[in-house]
């Protein structure tokens, strides 16, 4: 079967729930039949379209491995000759390929292999079977979302103080090293290309020693200029 590990990429995952097959392509004709199962941790999905007693299709599952979420997605063959199903995945674990038998009653399908041990699929569509795997993604907590939001903003900040220091520094270059007497916007804005913005506020960036705010002092021939964090300490200092 083929794998994917997946990132967790909102992007790369709706590419592989798309199109299963990569062998098939995304314009074919879809399978008319769906079976699915799935649990707090995996999904399975079977789905083919039948000429008499003949089955043609794709397997596709989901399953925890490493830490993280593994797809794997095959094409299959197979014949149904009442309630029994024989089937043939092109690819298993090993690159073999594997044979799958079940029973078919109603809307239930029963299948028995090496690959899915013993799994129990009811009627389904793969919209479904996509809705079932979008669960099975790590949703992040509030914590996690928090520190990854304070992350964001003191890179910002940091980019900021650069900016800005590439600005003083632009300044002295057109008036014999010496430095600006201050850093607003009125001084250095012709030397920047954007003012950079207060992460914490949503403002430009002011003098001050509140959250996203920055100190710069002129020496004449030199200079200091410091980035303040979300708690009110130094985040940066150039140069």
């Amino acid at each position: 079967m083929k794998r994917h590990k997946w990132p967790w990429s909102l992007a790369a995952i709706l590419v592989l729930l798309v199109c299963p097959a990569i062998q098939a392509g995304c314009g074919g004709e879809s399978p008319t039949t769906g079976y699915l199962g799935h649990d707090e941790s995996s999904a399975v999905f079977l789905d083919w379209s039948r000429t008499g007693d003949s089955v043609k299709g794709h397997l596709s599952m989901v399953l925890p491995m490493n830490d993280g979420l593994t797809s794997l997605s095959a094409p299959l063959t197979g014949t149904i000759s009442g309630s029994k199903v024989m089937l043939r995945v092109e690819a298993g674990y090993a690159g073999a390929p594997t044979s799958l038998t079940g029973t078919l009653t109603d809307d239930h399908l029963r299948l028995h292999g090496d690959d899915l041990s013993s799994s129990d699929l009811v009627s389904a569509t793969r919209a479904q079977y996509n809705a079932a795997v979008v669960a099975l993604i790590p949703q992040a907590s509030e914590e996690d979302m928090a520190q990854q939001r304070g992350a964001a903003a003191e890179s910002a900040v940091k980019l900021g103080i650069r900016s800005l220091q590439i600005g003083i520094e632009s300044y002295a270059v057109e008036h014999d090293n010496v430095y600006p007497p201050d850093a607003d916007q009125s001084t250095l804005g012709e030397y920047l290309a954007k003012w950079p913005t207060n992460p914490y506020t949503g403002a430009p960036m002011t003098s001050g020693d509140n959250p996203g705010e920055y100190w710069y002092t002129d020496y004449g021939t030199s200079f200091s200029l410091d980035g303040y964090g979300s708690d009110g300490d130094i985040l940066i200092s150039v140069p």
